[in-house]
């Protein structure tokens, strides 16, 4: 079956599937985008306060929205020089269509990359209306002196969104594949700072010492520890289930299963027992007393968490910087990471050194107008009012906001 006007135009309009098609295509573009300018446009006509500025760089929005016309024009003229079967022209339009799609791609990661370290931070009054101003801003770039986050113009350097915490020593969980990253940068850190990770004691599996106290923290000696301890729990389980089997067997021969069930009183020699019954009964308890006594004696019992302490010469400590995202912070004298290691010490004060350059008052002006107060006298009292340098950004913006409105 043949689909009609694909080929051949329709009579009475002259048009072709193809052409009908993209015009839908167009129609479907014009409601979609329609509908979200639109609502962008309603939103910021009726906002209780002055829409936030600088929320995104205009710059390379703008020059991308000429970079993507031309696209469309060049890609539109290399279609017509294919048809007319002129090869040259069409390669040179499709390399500028190509050269525009690179542009764009770079100018969207420049436009974009400073939302990485772009923060909003809110403020918390102490009443209803005061304050909960929104202080928008870029991280700074900080350096660890001594105790201290300070401002770094090293761009290498990590954001000020870092947690600071004074490690004493540390545990790792061996039930757990330790995670290589983590000790990578714990080692590094600890190299950087000057300090040693020793292990805390001696780490035996039955009479014999894996590896001696004051071992320094390596990949190679955690995989070592890791390896012994499962040897030992692989071992201990085998003991454990043959004395099992042992005893079972032990309480069913020569009649000591009816004695173990007249004992109970639950039942008449020869009766299936219930599990629950044996087990209560003096005769299986002194077998099983028996048995454990003989037990420990051939188990190994590996610690499956091995300490290490941090040393280092006086004055010198390991302070280290941890990415809030990846640490669940469970007190405030320890921290454990996502692998189980958990880290004990003391946590420091950990400042966000943000640069503000925008601030924003709609959410202190909806609670004023909620508490019917003039948002004008609230943000006069704010705190922000009180810090200079915010002071000025605001004045500069509530200038600006006038020029523009004239």
């Amino acid at each position: 079956m043949e689909i009609p006007f694909i080929v051949n135009a329709r009579k009475d309009t002259g048009l072709f599937n193809s052409k009908v098609g993209i015009w839908l295509f167009l129609a479907s573009e014009v409601t979609l985008f329609g509908g979200l300018f639109s609502g962008y446009l309603f939103l910021r006509l009726y906002a209780d306060y002055p829409w936030p500025e600088r929320a995104l760089p205009v710059l390379p929005g703008l020059i991308n929205t000429f970079i993507l016309i031309g696209s469309s024009v060049t890609v539109v003229f290399a279609w017509a020089a294919l048809k007319m079967r002129d090869w040259k022209k069409f390669q040179i339009n499709m390399w500028i269509t190509l050269i525009c799609a690179v542009l764009f791609l770079a100018l969207k990661g420049v436009e974009y990359s400073a939302k990485f370290n772009h923060q909003a931070v809110r403020l918390k009054g102490d009443n209803a209306v005061e304050d909960y101003a929104v202080l928008e801003g870029h991280l700074k770039h900080v350096k660890l002196e001594g105790e201290k986050l300070v401002v770094s113009d090293n761009v290498d350097d990590p954001y000020a969104n870092l947690i600071l915490f004074k490690a004493e020593e540390m545990s790792f969980s061996l039930r757990r594949n330790i995670h290589e990253p983590y000790l990578d940068d714990i080692l590094k850190q600890a190299e950087d700072r000057g300090v040693e990770i020793q292990l805390a004691a001696e780490y035996k599996v039955g009479n014999d010492v894996i590896a001696a106290s004051g071992e320094d923290l390596s990949e190679d000696l955690l995989d070592e520890l890791a390896e012994a301890y499962w040897d030992a729990s692989i071992h201990d389980t085998k003991i454990r289930t043959a004395f099992e089997k042992a005893s079972w067997a032990w309480i069913r021969e020569d009649g000591r299963e009816a004695a173990a069930m007249a004992e109970d009183g639950v039942g008449r020699a020869g009766e299936t027992p219930q599990a629950t019954f044996i087990i209560e009964s003096d005769l299986w308890k002194d077998r099983r007393k028996e048995d454990l006594e003989k037990q420990n004696t051939l188990v190994y019992n590996a610690p499956s968490e091995v300490l290490f302490k941090v040393v280092g010469d006086e004055g010198k400590s390991l302070v280290m910087t941890l990415e809030p995202g990846s640490l669940p912070i469970k007190k405030a004298d320890q921290v454990k990471l996502r692998d189980d290691t958990l880290i004990k010490g003391e946590m420091l004060d950990s400042p966000m050194i943000l640069k503000v350059d925008a601030i924003d008052f709609r959410h202190t002006a909806q609670r004023a107008k909620t508490e019917g107060i003039d948002p004008k006298e609230v943000i006069k009292t704010s705190w922000v009012m009180t810090q200079p340098e915010l002071k000025m950004i605001w004045t500069a913006h509530e200038a600006w906001l006038k020029g523009h409105a004239q």
